[in-house]
């Protein structure tokens, strides 16, 4: 066995950079050890912003940064990083149809992760807000299904989550003759 001691003034640890930076078509590199292959970094650029994936369990992770930078099987929790070094996401998952890297890779926002990690190091755990509902856009079917204006904005209620804060607050799912639709909180449209 051969020990290299590093010198400490040559490990420098990672900076964070803020996904709110990034724009589409910026240059990113994602680095990880997929197909249990070590230290492999892959580049690509910044597919698109804002993206929701499905989080563990029943919640969504919303403002995803989408890359096109390969990230296969056992990337997840490597940095996705932008050209100046600054870490801009963590890789997490992949879409893709038959479970290989189909180019569509998914990156969860450096602000986000740099909230949980600051959660876990005081609390031990990370609480998330959530309403509890399942909503869509507004369509022309649901727009004419219950005679609502032309120019109607909001967030129609599909299904509400039983003890949600949404069920709480009387929030109902649709039926035949009414929808509940999320015009604002806390008077923000």
């Amino acid at each position: 066995v051969i020990r290299v001691d590093l010198p400490a003034e040559r490990l420098k640890p990672a900076t964070f950079g803020s996904e709110k930076d990034l724009v589409i078509g910026q240059a990113v590199v994602a680095i990880g050890s997929p197909f249990q292959q070590r230290w492999t970094m892959t580049s690509g650029i910044v597919s698109a912003l804002d993206r929701d994936i499905r989080g563990l369990g029943q919640y969504s992770v919303g403002s995803v940064v989408q890359t096109d930078a390969p990230i296969n099987p056992g990337n997840s929790g490597g940095p996705l990083l932008n050209l100046a070094g600054e870490v801009v996401g963590v890789n997490s998952q992949i879409l893709s149809e038959n479970r290989v890297n189909s180019g569509i890779g998914f990156a969860v926002p450096s602000t986000l992760v740099q909230r949980v990690a600051t959660d876990l190091i005081a609390e031990g755990r990370v609480d998330y807000s959530y309403l509890g509902i399942t909503g869509q856009e507004i369509s022309i079917e649901v727009i004419e299904a219950y005679g609502l204006a032309n120019n109607q904005r909001g967030i129609p209620v599909t299904s509400v989550l039983n003890g949600s804060p949404a069920d709480r607050a009387g929030l109902l799912g649709p039926d035949e003759n009414r929808v509940d639709i999320i015009t604002a909180i806390d008077g923000t449209p």
